[in-house]
């Protein structure tokens, strides 16, 4: 018998290792069930059931016990309690006793914890090695090679601990120890299924359910578990109750305690034994369900956070206080009390960087995934992050960090100074939690960004909703982004690829027969890669429970009455307006004015993937929300949550794609290529190219079917990242390694935080000479500085305020960058923050110099030769430098000057990082889109069935397949065109039309009874009349013709009211040309330039601004007035094709424009809050549009003294 059962082991110890790994276990049971194989999930249960030591693999004895055991037994399985113990190792700080963390594991394995020295021993899957290190990761300071367990390595197994070979090396490497040790005692405790008195011990007294409190029923259990009811004071009970339902493996919230009861609220399958340690979501995100004690202060939020007390008090924020107005009205309700404490004293190994991956992203309190998911996006690119958005390339022993964010508000790059002190929770004593951001393994970077972006939109509240384009515009600057809207039926009919077996359960309790190929079903629900069918045609059971992956291969696939499709939109963002929406501490923001749409079009869902595939490799920032099912609980997705993209792969004919939740662990995809599923083992050559890991945080992986299915809107950012992806999953350390862990001392861990050989690649040092350092901040004077911006010949002085110029400038201060301060400043200091080595140049006003003092006057400041240097109305500029090569021995990083009045004029110009603007592919992206070639794509209504489109030309059928009759006199505007006719006479009603913008619609419809009301209704909604002379159709009857261009949008609908004889062209509005030259009104008129927010009004007369400015002018060009015109002819020239949009004064100084251009067929565009301000007051404005296919000229007759410019339409790429 014993040389039976050695055989049997051996045959299952298929490389000879001495122990049975989980691979070679779950290849000997999928051989022995082949008709019904093991999942994997079955192989882990049996694995989990034998593996006494918690090791991972079967040793010897464990087998014996597992092969002669009773079925009870398994079944009741063994619970580990485990602890080894480390000794004998030269650094003292990893000897100790190690606890295996319960229910925590590392590729498979359980993870051990020494509480006293704070370190982890784990075991590393790909190096085949059990490590220690202060973090579990690829990184190690101590390790064994050995598949085996820890504390039986194995024969001629010794333990390397990373240190100097020598005490005459300083040259760090792994050295083998033969003295060091692991030993292990592993007591069995059998466990009786569910315990139901262990369980009940186990529940909270009280928790805190959404603002709701609960408290412990004495006496009543339901599944084995307490059941709570809702509480309003001592005896006094709401209606509400909080109990587990067994046989769905959920907790439930409900009006009555029961099982089946029906559900407010339920959380996600689990078996914890108290509701406050399960994962809880509605439509609107993740649940707060919190532990409390009887006062209703939360124990906890599940953070494991340790204040640190020799931590000293850093920088303190004093424009960003720690205080509500901080955090905001919204958060403070929501949280209650807190303490603002220094995020480095959370953590007894804080860096700033690190190994900062995608993985570090994980959302707090604050419901705003939409950044989170941004900043995972980001951290793709560590590069990036730490070259351009950081100034601080190491961790601020002050806390004090500067952070560039592109500000929308005035279209520039804007450094946020932000401390580091964080909001956490009052309760916790020495354990505090985080409201906000997580501090990953003591990475700050990406809390301080939230921080940034809490400073810039006011409050962290400001931060509660958004999307992930706009958090991507602040980190890049890139300003428009590809949406795509996957659209299908909404009950999805399956389809089967091959035969498949229907069970009456998930769990394959018993086989109600086989689904054949090509039957159809609907899918009435859907846990992980099982559905519940409800068969529509074909042979097989009618309902019962199938798995749609068998043995890696898809069975079953979706196959709607319809082909989905992609909506395809290039969105340019508005950021003034964004800002203003986004900014806000209400539960409503605004977003009507944040976004317009540049074109549109429909795609399918093969070009989309083609699409995806040129993103992903380009290095696009991209992300994902799950928008198509109201219950994706049972898959693991939130419905409405925002996931970052990360990988977008297509391998043996396999499409997958990576996601991440910001949230970490609580919502990933549980469905097929989910972590751990089936799928990878039986695609092992898919598993090995792709390196999968699945040990990294809210990282998933899921078939391009099932993602397209689930997350409906995908966004794309239109630009090149500038550098390279990181690859997290393989990221591996040589054996001399240790990776910085900080370990060898040192009051901060800073060897993780040294910057990468990028060179400079990520910043652009854009100021001669490039000395290696630079200016790091520019502040004082009572107010907040302009810049950074690019210097050079007509650079604004005080943007905003003054519409004066730099003239002159010397050729050392060209390219390089500025820094100035608004036209009202106060007495005070003026401090500049520096890098050395690197060159300072300060300019003054001639007359302002006397008001300026050095504070130092003997540290080195040089007066230039700067001859003609002044300003564009003649004012002298001083120019003055200074070299600083090392820092000062008594003003450190730091030059100081006080201002002795608040006539001071001047500014400071350096190097400084401005960050490199990704590359924009506006041309290149858009190249694989779908393109514009149907104007108008569909008509429906008016009780009539509508043709498809086709080619508008002379002899085209007015009516076809009803009416002969033909177009004759066909315009020159039409020719060429879509044309959607009706199959016969129309009847009264509304008549839609579904067109793809940009885009021109011209509306013809018969003159006389069959008008039916069309000419008024269009002449009203500012459609042009155009002149067509002679169109007819061939029985003579005359057509008129209307025209209107849509920059945006998707139909139009006319409601007729009786029958009508009309139909549709479209042609594409092609925007090539612009506006060129203004005359007339007895003014000087200005050159074209760029519009923008914050463009100057009148250049060279008038300090006013164009603030608010809708999206469609951004980007146009603009010619303006120097000063006001008089009444007279205002002749407008311009290149066609165009779009022009004349801009008037509200009121008084309105001189007839509006009525003139309505008039004259001029469509009144929406023009929200545009505006001209400056800080003496405002003038709203409105807004007139028409597109020019043809021509040169327009003329407009003003009656009086008129306020008005012209924008042209942003030309075609």
């Amino acid at each position: 018998m014993a040389q039976t059962v050695l055989e049997v082991f051996k045959k299952f110890d298929a490389d000879d290792s001495g122990a049975i790994s989980r691979t070679e276990l779950g290849e000997v049971l999928q051989a022995l069930k082949e008709t019904d194989p093991w999942d994997d999930e079955d192989i882990d249960e049996i694995l989990a059931t034998a593996d006494a030591s918690g090791d991972g693999e079967l040793q010897i004895e464990e087998f014996v016990k597992w092969v002669f055991a009773e079925d009870k037994e398994i079944s009741q399985g063994i619970k580990p309690k485990a602890t080894v113990k480390i000794s004998g190792c030269s650094r003292d700080e990893f000897n100790g006793n190690y606890v295996q963390k319960e229910g925590e594991y590392y590729y498979r394995r359980p993870i051990f914890y020494c509480e006293e020295k704070k370190k982890f021993l784990f075991y590393h899957g790909e190096r085949g090695q059990w490590q220690l290190y202060w973090r579990t990761g690829p990184k190690a300071s101590c390790r064994i090679k050995t598949t085996r367990t820890a504390h039986m390595p194995g024969e001629g197994k010794t333990w390397a601990v990373y240190k100097q070979k020598s005490s005459k090396s300083k040259k760090k490497k792994m050295v083998r120890e033969p003295d060091m040790k692991c030993e292990a005692e592993v007591a069995e405790v059998p466990d009786q299924q569910e315990n139901a008195e262990e369980l009940l011990l186990q529940a909270e007294p009280c928790v805190k359910f959404d603002e709701i409190y609960y408290k412990k029923v004495d006496g009543e259990v339901i599944g084995n578990r307490a059941v709570y009811r809702q509480s309003k004071g001592d005896d006094d009970w709401g209606d509400t109750y909080l109990f587990y339902d067994k046989p769905e493996t959920k907790w439930k919230r409900a009006n009555e305690a029961a099982e089946g009861a029906v559900a407010l609220n339920k959380s996600r399958i689990t078996k914890v034994p108290s509701p406050e340690k399960a994962a809880w979501f509605d439509d609107h995100g993740k649940m707060d369900v919190n532990a409390v004690d009887t006062d209703g202060i939360p124990n906890s939020t599940g953070q494991s956070l340790t204040l640190n007390h020799s931590v000293q008090e850093g920088w303190k924020d004093e424009t960003f206080p720690h205080n509500k107005d901080s955090v905001g009205q919204r958060c403070s309700e929501k949280l209650g009390r807190m303490r603002w404490l220094r995020a480095m004293a959370l953590h007894e190994n804080p860096v700033l960087f690190a190994d900062v991956e995608p993985a570090d992203a994980l959302q707090g309190s604050l419901g705003n995934c939409w950044l989170i998911a941004a900043m995972a996006a980001i951290a793709e690119f560590p590069s990036y992050m730490k070259n351009n958005i950081f100034q601080n390339k190491k961790l601020a022993k002050d806390g004090k960090y500067h952070i560039k964010l592109f500000d929308g508000r005035y279209s520039r790059w804007k450094v946020v100074t932000v401390d580091d002190y964080l909001p956490c929770s009052a309760w916790g004593g020495d354990s505090p939690s985080l409201f906000f951001a997580k501090i990953n393994d003591g990475k700050l970077c990406l809390a301080l960004i939230e921080k940034a972006f809490a400073k810039l939109y006011g409050s962290y509240s400001g931060l509660w909703s958004g999307f992930q384009p706009v958090a991507w515009y602040h980190l890049t600057g890139c300003d428009n982004f590809f949406r795509y809207k996957f659209t299908y039926e909404v009950a999805a009919r399956w389809e089967v690829n091959a035969d498949v077996a229907v069970y009456s359960d998930k769990r394959r309790t018993k086989k109600l027969g086989v689904l054949a190929q090509g039957a159809h079903f609907r899918e009435a629900q859907r846990v992980g890669s099982w559905v519940k069918i409800s068969k529509e045609d074909g042979d097989g059971p009618s309902s019962g429970w199938i798995s749609y992956y068998d043995k890696g291969k898809r069975v079953a696939s979706r196959s709607p009455l319809y082909p989905p499709r992609y909506f395809f939109q290039h969105m340019q963002i508005n950021g003034s307006a964004v800002m203003e929406a986004n900014g806000t501490d209400h539960s409503v923001a605004d977003w009507s004015k944040s976004f317009y749409t540049k074109s549109s079009a429909f795609a399918s869902t093969e070009s989309v993937w083609q699409d995806l595939l040129k993103f992903d490799k380009d290095n696009h920032l991209m992300a994902a929300v799950c928008t198509q099912s109201n219950d994706e609980s049972d898959s693991g997705l939130v419905h409405g949550h925002a996931y970052s993209v990360l990988k977008v792969v297509e391998i043996d004919g396999v499409k997958l794609v990576a996601c991440r939740n910001p949230w970490g662990t609580d919502a990933e995809w549980n469905g097929p290529w989910s972590d751990r599923s089936s799928e990878w083992r039986c695609n092992p050559s898919i598993a090995k190219a792709l390196n999968v890991d699945f040990q990294t945080e809210g990282t998933f992986w899921m078939d391009y079917e099932d993602w397209m299915y689930c997350m409906g809107n995908i966004k794309v950012m239109n630009c090149k990242m500038p550098t390279s992806r990181g690859d997290f999953h393989s990221r591996l350390l040589d054996d001399d390694e240790d990776g910085g862990s900080g370990d060898e001392g040192g009051e901060f861990n800073d060897e993780d935080d040294e910057d990468d050989s990028f060179g400079g690649r990520g910043d652009i040092w854009i100021s001669p000479p490039r000395t290696g350092g630079k200016i790091v901040a520019c502040y004082g004077l009572g107010v907040n500085w302009n810049g950074p911006v690019l210097m050079g010949e007509g650079t604004l002085l005080q943007p905003g305020d003054t519409d004066q110029t730099f003239m002159n400038v010397p050729s050392m201060l060209d390219g390089a960058t500025y820094f100035g301060h608004p036209i009202n400043v106060s007495a005070g200091f003026w401090t500049i923050e520096f890098e050395p080595p690197t060159t300072l140049y300060v300019w003054v006003m001639d007359g302002c110099s006397d008001s300026l003092e050095l504070v130092g006057p003997t540290t080195g400041w040089t007066l230039e030769d700067a001859p003609g240097f002044q300003t564009n109305d003649g004012y002298k500029l001083h120019l003055m430098s200074k070299y600083v090569e090392k820092l000062d021995r008594y003003t450190g990083c730091y030059e100081g000057f006080r201002t002795i009045s608040s006539s001071f004029c001047g500014g400071l110009i350096g190097v400084y990082p401005l960050p490199k603007q990704p590359e924009v592919l506006v041309s290149a992206a858009c190249a694989s889109m779908p393109s514009n070639d149907a104007p108008v794509t569909f008509c429906s209504g008016l009780e009539v069935e509508w043709n498809s489109p086709m080619k508008m030309e002379e002899g085209t059928q007015t009516n076809p397949g009803e009416e002969e009759h033909v177009f004759q006199n066909v315009p020159g505007v039409l020719l060429g065109g879509t044309y959607i006719g009706s199959k016969c006479w129309p009847s009264a009603g509304t008549w839609t039309i579904d067109y793809q913008a940009p885009c021109k619609l011209y509306v013809w419809a018969r003159e006389g009874e069959y008008n039916a009301g069309v000419n008024d209704l269009l002449s009203a909604d500012g459609w042009a009349r155009e002149a067509a002379e002679g169109f007819q159709r061939s029985d003579g009857k005359e057509l008129h013709l209307w025209s209107r261009h849509f920059m945006e949008g998707t139909s139009y609908s006319i409601t007729v009211e009786s029958c009508l004889v009309g139909g549709v062209v479209g042609q594409p509005l092609d925007l090539g040309g612009a506006v060129t030259c203004c005359s007339g009104l007895d003014v000087e008129w200005n050159s074209p330039h760029l519009m923008s927010e914050g463009t100057l009004v009148n250049p060279g007369d008038r300090d006013y601004i164009f603030k608010f400015l809708p999206p469609f002018l951004s980007g146009g060009t603009y010619i303006g007035s120097r000063t006001w015109p008089q009444a007279g002819t205002w002749t407008i020239e311009y290149k066609a094709p165009t779009i022009l949009y004349v801009w008037a004064e509200k009121g008084q100084y309105n001189a007839g424009v509006d009525d003139a251009l309505s008039a004259d067929g001029w469509v009144r565009e929406e023009e929200g809050q545009f505006m001209r301000w400056n800080s003496r007051g405002n003038n709203p404005l409105c807004i007139w549009s028409r597109h020019f296919q043809t021509g040169s000229s327009y003329s407009i007759q003003t009656n009086g003294l008129v306020v008005a410019g012209v924008v042209s339409a942003p030309a075609d790429e």
